[in-house]
């Protein structure tokens, strides 16, 4: 009886986690066991073997986590993009920039740095053919951004005036343009024997007939149009002329 009683208080201090430590010195030194054989007790003067507790931790539910009774959320589409406002005002000069002149000409507008859309990639766009006068050449309904302007009648080889900036409301500009050289030049004309002609008319007995591409200026990266396959079409130059 008392070898059972301290048995049981050894497993209640083992799962409490302290140590207990027995005296078994008016135990006798044989105790039969319930139906079975006896089993030596040890002595007093024998090595004393601490019982160590087991920490089993303790999980806590993250009150984050959803629940099986909580929605899981769901990611949400993009917020559309706001539209744009169109409320700048462009005025364009041109100038020699040599001479300082007024210079008139026909010029192509772009904007630079259009943002990408569910339909076009990102690029340059050209949104306006502006004819200018030595006074001046006006435009309106302009998106705000970067722009710059693409002259055709420059001279060859010669750079189109830089990018400027648009804000809202009135804005001006003023291009100087390295423009195409005339000189005077005293002409003599002979005939197929070598004699000066006195007299000549100037004309060209055959009509001659060419034709031109409205290309993109070099430094501009026109937008592509996205089609439904996922590839790409570039856009081309538009336009032409015979003359």
């Amino acid at each position: 009886m008392r070898i059972a009683i301290a048995a049981g208080l050894v497993v209640a201090a083992a799962a409490a986690g302290t140590v207990v430590v027995l005296s078994l010195q008016d135990a006798p030194a044989q105790v039969p066991a319930l139906g079975g054989p006896a089993f030596p007790v040890p002595s007093p003067e024998e090595e004393r073997v601490p019982v160590e507790a087991v920490q089993i931790p303790v999980i806590e539910e993250d009150a984050s986590s959803p629940t099986a009774d909580e929605p899981v959320p769901q990611p949400q589409p993009p917020a559309p993009r706001p539209p744009e406002s169109c409320d700048a005002r462009l005025f364009v000069r041109l100038a020699d920039g040599e001479t300082g002149s007024p210079v008139a000409m026909e010029v192509r507008l772009w904007r630079l740095g259009v943002p990408e859309d569910e339909r076009w990639t990102e690029g340059d766009l050209e949104v306006a053919t502006m004819a200018v006068t030595t006074t001046g050449g006006f435009v309106e309904g302009l998106v705000p951004g970067r722009y710059r302007l693409s002259c055709p009648g420059r001279r060859e080889g010669a750079e189109d005036p830089p990018e400027f900036s648009v804000r809202s409301g009135d804005n001006d500009f003023v291009g100087s343009l390295s423009m195409p050289r005339t000189f005077r030049v005293h002409l003599r004309v002979y005939d197929e024997e070598g004699r000066p002609l006195e007299r000549a008319i100037c004309q060209n007995p055959i009509s001659s007939l060419y034709s031109h591409t409205r290309t993109s200026p070099s430094w501009a990266s026109r937008r592509c149009e996205k089609l439904p396959d996922g590839s790409f079409r570039f856009s081309e130059g538009s336009g032409g002329g015979i003359g």
